[in-house]
């Protein structure tokens, strides 16, 4: 059971590594972007990896509590806020992207 926990613990780590390193990715890419067709080509490759390495977060997370039985805790409900206002904003920057005119 030490195990899954630990591994968990490392999932997690990383998984939180990654969505920074996402969330650093998509500033950038933002940033540098001149032509809308071609951001939202961009986009629609690189969300799903954005959406895999929240998956990874909540996931591990949920795990942990599992396994670990752990309460609720302060630190724990603002982890639980905090995913579901990112998830949240990539649903309104998803669904922004989608409709957006390709005309300027």
């Amino acid at each position: 059971m030490n195990e899954m926990y630990d591994m968990s613990i490392v999932t997690h780590y990383y998984s939180v590594i990654g969505i920074l390193v996402v969330i650093g990715m998509n500033a950038i890419m933002l940033a540098n972007a001149k032509d809308i067709a071609h951001y939202q080509r961009q986009m629609s490759i690189f969300t799903p990896l954005s959406s895999m390495a929240l998956g990874g977060i909540i996931f591990t997370g949920v795990v942990m509590m599992a396994a670990k039985h752990l309460d609720f805790s302060i630190e724990n409900i603002l982890m639980i806020v905090f995913s579901l206002v990112i998830i949240v904003l990539e649903v309104k920057r998803i669904k922004t992207l989608k409709y957006l005119k390709k005309e300027r």
